[in-house]
């Protein structure tokens, strides 16, 4: 009888960390289909692309008041499931319960610059994109299932700009003619 009562109590108590505070991190999850693109070329097919994920308690309305959460980044699928990734659940923290702002970040990690999003934002032919900000409410029981990501949408991924050969051309032209005129002077 102690046994049943104690393995009663083991499965209660884990199912209580099972859900509460915790976010499916899935852009294919219940109600929600939100496939990125790679521009107008269609969902990301090939390996290499990342999802990470950041967040702010309550309800917030500038992105730079979220913290990003270590270890969420996840690999996209690739061919096999274009467009979409299956990250773990995520608690952000234990204690959280309630409305979340969160803003997911999407990047290739094989373009230049790749290494995470901020280097792909900024490096000559980085892949990046990022949702829009929105909230999911975390469940309180502890018997739910994770909450899933409602309020994230498609994305389209934008590429940085590479100077095409002939600007770098026209630019070294133009530094010598100056060097030129300044040693006439």
């Amino acid at each position: 009888m102690k046994k049943t009562i104690l393995a009663a109590m083991l499965v209660l108590g884990s199912l209580s960390g099972y859900s509460q505070g915790t976010f499916n991190f899935s852009n294919f999850s219940g109600p929600v289909d939100a496939p990125v693109a790679k521009g107008a070329g269609g969902p990301v097919n090939s390996t290499g692309y990342m999802a990470g994920i950041a967040w702010a308690q309550g309800v917030v309305a500038d992105s730079s008041a979220l913290s990003w959460i270590a270890g969420s980044e996840t690999p996209f699928f690739g061919s096999d499931f274009p467009g979409y990734f299956f990250g773990n659940n995520i608690n952000p923290n234990g204690t959280v319960n309630g409305p979340i702002t969160l803003q997911v970040y999407y990047w290739n990690s094989a373009a230049p610059g790749g290494s995470s999003f901020a280097t792909a934002k900024s490096a000559q032919g980085g892949e990046w994109g990022q949702s829009g900000l929105f909230q999911v409410t975390l469940g309180t029981s502890s018997l739910g299932t994770p909450a899933d990501l409602v309020g994230l949408g498609p994305v389209q991924l934008q590429i940085n700009a590479v100077p095409e050969p002939s600007t770098f051309a026209l630019a070294g032209l133009g530094g010598a003619a100056m060097l030129i005129f300044r040693r006439r002077k």
